[in-house]
């Protein structure tokens, strides 16, 4: 006959599974720690279109800062809708990027008010066709 310790044994065998994916998975949606606030986080978004303005699906959007160095990157949805939010302080303030989809690249800064610890850092770029 089983006893009450060996129930409660094979009840968690069986829902080590379960609980495991649950505990993945609350982690996939948590923010990363360097875009925990406002002070810490810019997003770039925007739309990537053809030439006839058709919204294009699984784009590859790629920020990088300047020398080069990889920011951020994102594929775009089906509605053409891209988002990057990379990790930036106060220091960025004023400093270039580079955002490139489709051999297209848009130049920009990064545009904030360092004392501004409300507002949601960030900038809409999108790329039509040129």
């Amino acid at each position: 006959m089983p006893t009450p310790q060996n129930l409660s044994v094979e009840k968690s065998r069986k829902l080590w599974p379960l609980t495991s994916l649950i505990v993945f998975l609350s982690g996939l949606s948590t923010p990363s720690l360097a875009t925990h606030d406002v002070q810490h986080r810019y997003t770039i978004t925007g739309y990537v279109t053809d030439a006839q303005g058709a919204p294009l699906a699984s784009t590859l959007v790629e920020m990088t800062l300047l020398g080069g160095q990889p920011a951020g990157e994102a594929r775009t949805d089906r509605n053409g809708r891209y988002s990057i939010v990379v990790h930036a302080h106060n220091e960025a303030a004023g400093r270039r990027y580079w955002v490139t989809a489709n051999g297209v690249t848009h130049a920009a800064r990064f545009e904030f008010d360092p004392d501004d610890v409300v507002t949601e850092r960030g900038r809409r770029i999108d790329f039509p066709p040129e």
